[in-house]
């Protein structure tokens, strides 16, 4: 015959997790987290129709890839610091963010960054970020800042 098994009842699971206290009450916003953790709070702005992460995604992985330029220099990069030409140095790799301007959830704050090494801006904000992922189509180089 079939064995039948009885439940047992497991203790809460609170009582198997270690003690946590976090600096920030529990009704503090993400904002105001960041606040007091010495980074600049984020703003998103409103997208317009079709301009989600969604839509990015569909947008880059449909994208040709884009020919490799080689090393990028600090000249010619800042040469592309305009909306229309908006190439930044991330993490020692040159991407052209133009097409991805409109997309990004902090508006034009991104440009802050146009025509330069932006890494240390990209980290505080976005270091989780996979930016070779998302921007996989669009490299233009290596950045060579001695070039």
């Amino acid at each position: 015959g079939a064995e039948r098994h009885s439940r047992r009842s497991l203790p809460a699971i609170s009582t198997c997790l270690p003690s946590v206290t976090s600096p920030f009450p529990m009704s503090a916003p993400p904002s105001e987290q960041m606040k007091a953790s010495g980074t600049r709070s984020r703003q998103k702005v409103p997208l317009g129709a079709g301009r989600s992460q969604l839509d990015w995604i569909r947008l880059a992985n449909a994208a040709p890839r884009r020919q490799f330029a080689g090393a990028v220099s600090a000249t010619e990069l800042r040469a592309h610091a305009t909306r229309e030409d908006c190439w930044m140095a991330v993490r020692g790799v040159v991407y052209d963010f133009t097409k991805y301007v409109e997309y990004h959830p902090g508006g034009e704050v991104i440009m802050e960054a146009a025509g330069m090494d932006g890494t240390e801006l990209f980290d505080e904000y976005h270091s989780w970020v996979n930016v070779e992922g998302f921007l996989k189509n669009f490299v233009v180089g290596f950045y060579d800042p001695n070039k």
